[in-house]
Formats: C-alpha cells, structure tokens, sequence
C-alpha cells in the first residue's frame, strides 16, 4: 500500500501483529533514549508545527538488515512500548518510491527507508535517532556538519540515498542535517549512548551559536 496523507512515501507491505518475542529490553532501551529527546522538544506533535503531524522516530539494529522502529505518527506520546514500534525486515531502494517489509503493531516510521539506508552503510552502526531541531537545522553548516542537498525531501529513495553517503563518506560523522526536510537531523552510533548524546552535544552547541 501507500499512505495517502503525504507523510509515509514508500510503498509498504506490512504484517500488523505483535512483535516477536525477546525485543523487550532493546524497546525499553529505546523509550528512555526517546523519552530524553521527547522532553526536549525534539521528539513530539502538537497542534501547531507541521500542520499537527508527529516528528521525530529512534530505531536500534536487531539482526543483519532488520530494525526496530518507532511507529508513524508515535511523536506525541511521552513513552513507548512494544504497542508502538514496527520490525522492518527489508528496504528496496531500486524502484522510484522504495519497498518497505515491516511486520508489528504499527506501521513504521516515514523515514524507516533513512534508517535502513545508515544500518546498510555500515555494520557498527545499530542505533540511529531522527530528530527535528530547528536551531540545530539553520546553525548546522556553521557547526561544520554535513547537510544533504535541499532539493531531497524526506522519506524519499534519494535521501535514503544521500544520508547513506554520508555515512560512507566518514567514520567520524555521527550527526547530519536534512537539508530538504524542514528542522531535520539524524544521528547515528554503535550504541545508544554514542547516537544520543553526539546528537545533544550538537543541540547544545547550536543553542550557543545562535545566542
């Protein structure tokens, strides 16, 4: 199916069942990450920004190409459980609009095609934060991150494509601007640790960039 309210632009073939067993603790994991962000505003929904839509999504490796992901439009709430997140078992990025297998009790985020893209780039990566940071966004280039190009807009083939890049490009890269989507930035690490707070480190520093 495709999603016909613009935010979800892959097509996806999605099982709605339970999460298989034994994901609890990577789910806890993640929830205190998300919990973290969310306080700080760059996780959320509310009804003013984006025209009410959710932002904001945390995923974490399980096995070879598939993740654990929060579900589409999951933003607003406080925490998370094994209700709330989609275990992606594939992304093709060879068509136009990418093919998306996922089985859970929700359907997966609209950047599951970004975040599949950062964990086939390189093996060491096994959590990846996509936040939205309008501050961190705008300083980003006087930050010294990398920014891919503004004419890529989210949960698209191509910024799959150039957030991988980026992640090939270099080992010391661990946070990156979404140049085509609007207060966009996703972080990425070995651990949960290494992608939150390399994230928050940048979020600070633009804070006192823009001051």
């Amino acid at each position: 199916m495709k999603a016909a309210d613009g935010v979800v632009r892959y097509e996806l073939v999605h099982r709605r069942e339970a999460l298989p067993t034994g994901l609890g603790e990577l789910v806890r994991l993640l929830d205190a990450w998300r919990w973290r962000l969310w306080r700080q505003g760059l996780i959320g929904q509310d009804g003013v920004r984006y025209g009410g839509v959710g932002w904001g999504n945390v995923s974490a490796r399980v096995e070879g190409p598939s993740f654990l992901i929060t579900g589409t439009q999951t933003g607003g709430l406080e925490h998370t459980d094994e209700r709330h997140y989609a275990l992606v078992e594939s992304c093709d990025g060879s068509g136009s609009s990418g093919l998306v297998r996922a089985r859970g009790p929700v359907a997966p985020s609209s950047e599951a095609m970004s975040h599949a893209s950062l964990y086939a780039a390189a093996s060491s990566i096994r959590f990846v934060f996509h936040v939205h940071a309008p501050e961190l966004w705008r300083e980003g280039g006087r930050l010294g991150l990398a920014r891919t190009p503004d004419t890529v807009e989210y949960g698209t083939v191509a910024m799959a494509q150039a957030v991988a890049e980026v992640a090939r490009r270099s080992d010391v890269v661990r946070v990156l601007v979404m140049g085509g989507h609007q207060d966009g930035v996703m972080a990425w690490g070995a651990s949960a640790d290494e992608a939150g707070e390399a994230l928050l480190a940048a979020h600070q520093a633009s804070a006192c960039q823009g001051t």
